[in-house]
């Protein structure tokens, strides 16, 4: 089935729907006066702006998770380690999953230099909107990176129900308060997670023990609030809190009784000034723990019995900006941050671990911006620096007998990023872009992570550069961008799974040259909507190695290629499609012939209605109930129905600033 479809769509428009929503300002803008704050809401188009590729309420309430919605867009790869909740990870343009930056409203989910994030446990109804930001966005700073904004109603009051495959369900609501000034939401959801699929039995060729496997303990619970408070135009607070609780299986095991459960709670604040300078500051914190507990092992033969971490992440950022229009405008910026985690665990032999370590973060950072007096062209250039300061606590006890072993190393993170941009007529608009980054492990990545990461205290500090030329065209109901690319990666940090478990650690693994051709193109009217979007991208690995030089990088799949279209309204009833392709991809970067596994294949179809305050919509994902070849991870779930009821009353736009 899959050889069949990849005859017919891989040579689909790799080019992409294009809306400019100005009402959709970017997460980490300057906040609105009250009166845009009621234009902020739910947003029905994909939007690109500037470069960076916008995802609206309508395509998140529309999917089945994060993993499924990001795994769309071009030149986005993403490995999902199961169904609703499970460990996932993204890369974007070939980069290694470390570099991707997760920011949540305004406040970074990893650590100082970037660190793995998961993705699995965010849910979609606790979101606003998504933001993907490669090299080439205007302002690419610490690029590639996924901005979150948590779900808000600025003057809204609504609530969602569904149900789906696998014991799934979810529930959400969200208020604002009629003056635009105060926004509330929650989110509950709830996966079984118990799906059956076909298994080899580890043995590709031998076929006569491949059997059908259900999952069991591989259920998933998330929850979780956010706060928002604008009291005006030079002020933004909020606050979130998230919980989730899973179990960890895999195919070949019976009964696992391993659980991971976290929680965490972020707080931001940020001020701006109205002076010509326009200062501003912003202060943010973010206190998480979580406890991994497996007193049986039988997760894998190198998990710890149990484990417990907690760990604060505090920041600070004080700035001054010009921004009028012309050849000297700039910002400078200062930022200190702070990150502590203290840890307990207990291994095989029942040897209690207590690593503590403490990161101290200060830099800054200069941007010039210019532009000619017609705004037909421009140029950014920026650099910034980082001094990292690690100090690390390892205690083992065993008995009244402690082994203390202490560490204090120092980084230096820096990196240079700049674009020149056109708009040679109305409509059109191109742009060159370069990076080149140094960037220090992580936080984690050498001090380790609860239940999943083990410590690797001597990493090398990995570099990167980028080179990116695109351009972006809208007329009338079409609208298109296109990007080519190229990366470099030396000393790239790499996770890597331990034994049969999903215990992760890191490694510096063989540098890599990367480069590939991103598009999406739509046309969008008020009775069809229609996109296409693809990738294709090749790398090979440099290494002295001769079994590994030369090769295609493990998990790098050469083409992907996506598109999906609905009619409608009529009646109030919209109905729609999608399809996602992916190529092969080898399970080792020893490219064996035992290693390749095919490429995937995924059709969707939907149905929703909506009229007055009531919608309602009916979806199937998975149509072919296609299975992944490749068991490293867990599979994903096969063909999955789900049914969402929502409810949404809004408010007059009348506010205190209109009389």
């Amino acid at each position: 089935m899959f050889r069949i479809a990849t005859s017919i769509f891989v040579m689909a428009p790799s080019l992409a729907l294009a809306q400019v929503d100005s009402a959709n300002p970017p997460v980490d803008s300057l906040p609105a006066p009250r009166e845009a704050r009621l234009q902020e809401r739910v947003v029905a188009s994909s939007v690109h702006r500037n470069g960076v590729r916008t995802i609206g309420r309508e395509e998140l309430a529309g999917a089945a998770n994060l993993a499924r919605l990001l795994s769309r867009e071009s030149g986005v790869q993403i490995r999902q380690a199961g169904g609703l909740g499970s460990y996932t990870t993204a890369s974007l343009h070939a980069s290694p999953v470390q570099q991707v930056e997760v920011w949540m409203d305004g406040v970074p989910m990893g650590g100082s230099t970037g660190s793995v994030v998961d993705l699995g446990p965010v849910p979609l109804d606790g979101l606003e909107k998504v933001e993907i930001r490669q090299a080439g966005s205007a302002g690419a700073f610490g690029a590639p990176r996924i901005d979150l904004q948590s779900r808000s109603g600025w003057a809204q009051r609504g609530a969602s129900l569904r149900m789906a495959s696998y014991g799934e369900k979810g529930a959400s609501g969200w208020w604002g308060d009629e003056q635009g000034i105060a926004t509330v939401s929650a989110w509950w959801e709830a996966s079984q997670n118990d799906y059956p699929f076909p298994w080899d039995n580890g043995t590709r060729y031998n076929r006569s023990d491949d059997h059908m496997v259900r999952l069991s303990n591989n259920d998933y619970e998330g929850r979780g609030a956010a706060f928002r408070w604008r009291p005006a135009a030079s002020w933004d607070v909020l606050a979130r809190l998230d919980d989730s609780r899973r179990g960890i299986s895999a195919p070949g095991w019976v009964d696992p009784l391993a659980r991971l459960d976290g929680t965490s709670a972020l707080g931001f604040a940020r001020w701006v000034g109205e002076s010509e300078t326009k200062p501003s500051v912003e202060a943010s914190a973010r206190w998480f723990k979580s406890s991994w507990n497996d007193p049986n092992r039988t997760a894998g033969w190198d998990v710890d019995r149990a484990a417990s971490e907690q760990a604060w992440d505090a920041k600070a950022k004080a700035s001054l900006a010009r921004e009028r229009g012309g050849w000297l405008d700039g910002e400078v910026t200062g930022n200190v941050r702070l990150e502590t985690s203290e840890r307990e665990s207990t291994g095989s032999a029942d040897v209690a671990v207590t690593p503590s370590g403490t990161r101290a973060t200060w830099g800054g950072q200069m941007v010039w911006n210019g532009q000619s007096e017609s705004a037909r062209w421009g140029s950014q250039l920026g650099a910034s620096k980082d001094w990292i300061l690690d100090t690390r606590d390892w205690t083992e006890s065993l008995g009244d007998v402690s082994q203390i072993d202490e560490m204090e190393t120092s980084w230096e993170s820096y990196r240079v990023h700049g674009r020149l941009w056109g708009r040679p007529w109305p409509g059109l608009e191109g742009w060159v872009a370069s990076s080149y980054r140094e960037r220090a492990p992580d936080f984690r990545e050498w001090m380790g992570d609860n239940g999943y990461t083990l410590q690797t205290p001597d990493l090398l500090a990995e570099r990167s550069m980028s080179l990116e030329l695109g351009a972006k065209t809208q007329r009338g109901d079409w609208s298109a961008n296109i990007s080519g690319w190229a990366q470099r990666y030396m000393d790239p940090i790499e996770t890597f799974h331990k034994g049969a478990s999903p215990l992760v650690a890191h490694r510096n693994a063989a540098g890599y040259d990367a480069f590939g051709l991103d598009g999406r193109a739509g046309w969008s009217t008020s009775w069809i909507r229609a996109t296409a979007q693809g990738s294709l991208q090749s790398a090979r690995v440099s290494d002295d190695n001769p079994a590994l030089d030369g090769k295609r990088p493990q998990r790098f799949p050469l083409w992907k290629s996506g598109m999906d279209a609905s009619i409608g309204p009529w009646r109030g009833w919209r109905l729609g499609g999608d399809l996602s392709l992916a190529g092969s991809t080898y399970a080792s970067a020893l490219n064996r012939p035992t290693d390749l596994r095919e490429g995937k294949l995924d059709l969707g179809a939907w149905l929703r209605w909506k009229r007055g305050v009531i919608g309602a919509s009916a979806q199937v994902d998975n149509i072919l109930d296609e299975h992944a070849q490749d068991w490293e991870d867990l599979p994903q779930p096969g063909r999955r129905f789900s049914i969402r009821l929502d409810f949404e009353f809004s408010k007059p736009t009348n506010t205190r600033n209109e009389r």
